[in-house]
């Protein structure tokens, strides 16, 4: 069983590959020394993403904390620390940009027309990259 630390280095990984199977190109914040994971080159501008895991819950509904935590109490984003959260829910990537607005914990119900966030859902052209991957081998 992995710890959630190194659960968070798996997605952050998995971004990285995802980003680059789209032409992307990724560097990887180490010994979170900033409020983010990955930077993401897209070829017109540099974007600051923070990963966070999503756990599943009943009725095939993922939630996810949008906030970091410091000594156990959830703190917002500061104005310009990050431009983007990224996050799977299920085999879905979701991007969320307005992540000062956002509160501590986001419910994300894939597939369902009345999930509020299904317009970020697999949205790759929010992060200036298409949705279609390249073969990476």
């Amino acid at each position: 069983m992995l710890t959630t630390k190194a659960r968070g280095v798996v997605l952050e990984l998995e971004f990285g590959v995802a980003c680059v199977a789209r032409g992307g190109v990724v560097g990887f914040v180490y010994g979170d020394m900033a409020p983010y994971d990955v930077i993401l080159d897209n070829g017109r501008r540099l974007l600051r993403v923070q990963t966070k895991k999503s756990t599943l819950r009943e009725n095939g509904r993922w939630l996810m904390n949008a906030r970091p935590r410091i000594d156990g109490r959830a703190i917002p984003y500061g104005e310009g620390a990050l431009d983007c959260i990224a996050t799977v829910a299920g085999e879905h990537w979701y991007f969320f940009f307005d992540v000062t607005l956002l509160p501590t914990s986001v419910t994300i119900y894939p597939g369902d027309p009345t999930c509020p966030h299904d317009k970020l859902r697999d949205a790759w052209e929010l992060l200036g990259l298409p949705k279609v991957t390249t073969a990476l081998v």
